[in-house]
């Protein structure tokens, strides 16, 4: 597997995209490659900063304007 490819199936499988072959495929790719390793690793960082438990609440007054 080539590491463009494993960025994208990476990305799916947050979002809930990418089948449990594919999974294995990606898991094993990881293991394999210290690079897309250590993306996976920054994404789940960054992921875990943007991800929150409850959503944001709407400000009063913003579907009006």
């Amino acid at each position: 597997m080539r590491c463009n490819k494993a960025e994208t199936w990476l990305l799916w499988s947050y979002d809930g995209r990418l089948d449990a072959k594919r999974r294995m495929e990606l898991d094993e790719h990881l293991r394999k490659c210290p690079r897309c390793a250590l993306m996976e690793k920054e994404y789940r960082v960054l992921r875990s900063l943007l991800v929150k438990e409850e959503p944001a609440e709407t400000l009063t007054n913003f579907l009006e304007r």
